[in-house]
């Protein structure tokens, strides 16, 4: 159970009532860690590195130009979309992801 705002002795009373144990930060839900201070730019590279491995487990399949779009919209880009919602991105971080998709997308045009 995690506590914010609460006196410490409420804390207490409260776990041993409940039942439960304290947690401490940072936990990690859906591969992202819940952290109280800013995200380390080391943490972005992990969603960099998500969506590039995702695109290489497509690159061989012969996808044509729609299907490769249809990835990129509801699969590709909902990973940006959900890390986007979690923290705020940096503008770097927004444009090698953008690039990374439009190479992708590219790949197809040139085979």
């Amino acid at each position: 159970m995690f506590l914010c705002g609460v006196e410490h002795i409420s804390n207490n009373r409260l776990l041993e009532v409940l039942g439960y144990k304290e947690g401490n930060l940072p936990i990690k839900y859906l591969c992202v860690s819940f952290i109280t201070k800013k995200l380390p730019s080391s943490n972005y590279l992990i969603l960099v590195n998500c969506i590039m491995a995702k695109a290489r487990t497509w690159m061989n399949c012969t996808l044509s130009y729609e299907g490769r779009l249809q990835l990129i919209k509801f699969i590709l880009f909902s990973i940006y979309v959900y890390w986007s919602s979690l923290f705020i991105l940096s503008k770097a971080i927004t444009m090698k992801i953008t690039s990374l998709l439009y190479r992708f997308l590219e790949l197809c045009l040139i085979a």
